[in-house]
């Protein structure tokens, strides 16, 4: 939840009803040291930190010379793609990637990414070339992942305690990139799957 005060105040943010963080006017987090919302104050500082870079580029940018796609801006471009986002009505930036024309007078090929800049940013450099798409794993590669990490973690009764700290560490990784990912989850979906094969 989201406690909007009045412009140039802070802008408090809750877990339930537990205090996480204040957003200050001048972009600074004030927080008060909580174990149980550590993560939360971490994930929304890391949030606020891509967007405030995200505003300052879009700011600083000129907008696409191309009449149909005129009120968005270039936030960088890299041999043939451009990443570029356009404000909305409600203030916030909407993303997209595109592949310049072969005479660079149009665009075309749009990735379209709503508000999400890590993922316009990733696309970005994965369609420019300046990241080997083969080298990064898929959403399901990484829950693959996770799960040998769990099930290795439960079953190898010989494992030493340095080889399960790394274990916990690529789970922690995976984590940070599936958000939503938690160990209750796939035992559910493990679960389920037991049930389906019976």
């Amino acid at each position: 939840m989201v406690e909007f005060e009045t412009v140039g105040q802070p802008v408090e943010f809750y877990k339930g009803r537990e205090y996480i963080c204040s957003l200050m006017p001048d972009g600074e987090i004030h927080y008060k040291d909580n174990t149980a919302v550590r993560d939360d104050v971490f994930r929304l500082s890391e949030l606020f930190s891509s967007m405030k870079h995200a505003y300052d580029l879009y700011e600083k940018a000129e907008n696409l010379p191309f009449d149909s796609v005129k009120n968005y801006k270039v936030l960088c471009e890299f041999g043939n793609f451009l990443l570029a986002a356009m404000m909305d009505n409600n203030d916030q930036l909407r993303f997209v990637t595109w592949r310049y024309s072969y005479n660079r007078d149009s665009v075309a090929y749009g990735h379209y990414f709503d508000t999400d800049y890590d993922g316009a940013r990733q696309d970005f450099a994965v369609r420019a070339g300046l990241i080997d798409e083969k080298k990064l794993f898929k959403e399901n590669e990484l829950v693959t992942l996770y799960e040998a990490c769990i099930f290795r973690g439960r079953n190898d009764r010989e494992i030493s305690f340095d080889d399960e700290k790394r274990l916990m560490n690529v789970m922690n990784r995976i984590q940070e990139n599936i958000p939503n990912l938690s160990l209750d989850c796939h035992e559910q979906n493990h679960e389920a799957e037991s049930e389906l094969d019976r």
